[in-house]
């Protein structure tokens, strides 16, 4: 019976190495994009206006037979506030979703921005229901 549980253990000791040693470094929560791409601060900020973009395209803020030019005029818009390139925007879009786990650390901060903006919103007097 002894010789099965160092068996066991053997066993688990051996794939619990070897799958350390497998470990993806895209699943590093860590991870940071090179220089030359946006780094999470920046990603956040713009995710988050195309955020708003977005949603305003799907709630049909837009008038339907414009919606299409309004949303490509949005995205340039939001590029150039930002100071970047649709270029630069694809290649750090693609890096971030290509690190899932940093990704979703953007993707609750980006929520966090949006529900911030939402209580600012609520408590201008400018935009209220009275």
């Amino acid at each position: 019976m002894k010789t099965v549980l160092n068996i066991i253990f053997a066993y688990c000791l051996s794939a619990a190495a070897l799958s350390s040693c497998n470990s993806d470094p895209r699943d590093d929560a860590r991870a940071t994009p090179p220089s030359k791409l946006l780094q999470k601060e920046a990603f956040i900020n713009v995710m988050a206006d195309i955020q708003l973009l977005e949603a305003a395209s799907k709630g049909k803020v837009f008038r339907n037979d414009h919606a299409s030019k309004k949303v490509s005029e949005g995205y340039a818009e939001i590029f150039n506030k930002h100071g970047i390139t649709r270029v630069l925007f694809e290649k750090s879009h693609t890096w971030w979703w290509e690190h899932p786990v940093a990704m979703k650390s953007v993707l609750i901060e980006v929520t966090q921005k949006l529900i911030l903006m939402e209580e600012d919103v609520r408590q201008d007097p400018a935009f209220s229901d009275k």
